[in-house]
């Protein structure tokens, strides 16, 4: 998974994301990469470092929000963050 390698580069490309949409079951085996994703992936991971202690935590008690208009694709990018951290960082999301 190169869900964190992703750079500006990768803008506009098409992601096949079939697998993942079949088990979680959101509309859509495709993902379309926008310049905004790119940051919000570049700020999560700097979140997710803090808490799985790969840096030093600034602020213990950070959350990271989702925030954005129906439709932006908010559901399907938390789902490859989850299959992210499950499959490599080996830890176990909380899917609700």
């Amino acid at each position: 998974m190169n869900l964190f390698k992703w750079t500006d580069t990768n803008c506009g490309q098409v992601k096949d994301i079939h697998s993942i949409g079949s088990i979680v079951h959101f509309g859509g085996s495709n993902f379309y990469l926008h310049h905004e994703t790119v940051r919000v992936l570049e700020n999560f991971k700097h979140f997710m470092d803090v808490k799985l202690g790969v840096k030093t935590a600034e602020n213990p008690k950070e959350q990271f929000i989702f925030v954005g208009s129906r439709g932006i694709g908010k559901s399907c990018l938390l789902s490859l963050i989850c299959f992210y951290l499950a499959v490599v960082k080996k830890v176990v999301p909380r899917w609700r």
